[in-house]
């Protein structure tokens, strides 16, 4: 069986005979992207190569990269395909810190990763909302970050469609974590989307997601007006959210999937038994799929690969005519 979202899902409902209602169906929905990232890690599909558009803004040195980037391969100014060179944040440290040289970047590197994709330029507090009415009473936000210099938490209750704000304000630049949480039995299914005061938008979290981590460069010299950048990076497959959503792997692993998830969520729904099943299915399956595709799942084979003298026999290297 090969599908979507909404077929694997179907799937695993089916096993659990429909009978719980929407609260199981969002435990569904975790489960097989649990399962579905589980999979993707051990045939070492869970990247992929994508290139993104990055503008600068004057006077601003410091960009978040989106959600899923997991490492920046190669940064190239738009506009003369100059390529912006990469160094450690030793080198950054050593020959560029507290330096206010404004231009065209020529040098950048990677700060770390932050829970933001980007932060808030003044003390702020943060409103949260979801895109769900189901995100409610339950639900909640909680963000970590720096007040006057002290690293504090503080726990925002989401009332779906509704802005929820919070009391405390945290430095500028201050956001270190956001984490997004819900009660028990209680699955978030809407998208969280985290402002500052201002209205400007720091963080948009997928409900798959309990924490999300951005990436973050430095630019030297300091950006002296907008430019528009190509970034060629290694990005995360995303987490499978819509019906539509098919999911980044051969058809050979979607059974697999549903089988996973089948183990995951019927204990919930007693029936122990059935999920010990599935999992030995999901274990077997997985390891015969892994096999199918050889030492190097998911890899591209290329002529290197193949064993082309048992394929085609070669005459001898001949002196004179293949090497001097």
């Amino acid at each position: 069986m090969a599908g979507t979202f909404r077929d694997l899902i179907n799937e695993v409902l089916d096993l659990g005979s429909h009978g719980t209602g929407d609260d199981f169906e969002d435990m569904v929905k975790a489960a097989i992207n649990r399962t579905y990232r589980r999979v993707l890690q051990k045939t070492r599909q869970e990247t992929t190569l994508r290139e993104f558009s990055l503008t600068t803004a004057a006077d601003k040195s410091k960009y978040g990269m989106p959600l899923y980037v997991k490492r920046i391969l190669n940064i190239e100014d738009a506009t003369n395909t100059r390529t912006v060179y990469d160094i450690s944040w030793r080198e950054f440290d050593e020959l560029y810190a507290g330096n206010t040289t404004t231009g065209d970047p020529t040098r950048a590197y990677v700060l770390g990763t932050f829970g933001t994709a980007s932060q808030n330029a003044s003390a702020s507090v943060f409103n949260v909302v979801s895109s769900n009415t189901a995100d409610a009473n339950n639900s909640y936000v909680t963000i970590t970050g720096y007040v006057s210099g002290h690293l504090v938490s503080e726990t925002i209750t989401l009332n779906g469609l509704v802005t929820s704000t919070g009391s405390t304000s945290f430095d500028a630049s201050g956001i270190e974590r956001i984490v997004v949480h819900a009660g028990t039995n209680v699955a978030i299914v809407g998208t969280v989307t985290v402002k500052d005061a201002a209205g400007n938008t720091m963080a948009i979290i997928p409900p798959t997601f309990k924490s999300p981590s951005h990436l973050w460069v430095e630019f030297y010299p300091i950006p002296d007006g907008v430019m528009s950048y190509t970034v060629r990076s290694e990005m995360r497959k995303p987490d499978l959210v819509n019906d539509h959503d098919w999911p980044e792997i051969d058809e050979d692993f979607h059974n697999i999937i549903v089988w996973g998830a089948g183990a995951d969520v019927l204990p919930n729904v007693g029936k122990g038994n059935q999920a010990d099943r599935l999992r030995r299915d999901y274990e077997e399956g997985l390891m015969e799929a892994l096999n199918a595709q050889g030492e190097h799942p998911g890899r591209v084979r290329t002529f290197a690969d193949l064993d082309l003298d048992s394929a085609y026999p070669r005459r001898p290297v001949v002196k004179g005519v293949d090497y001097v």
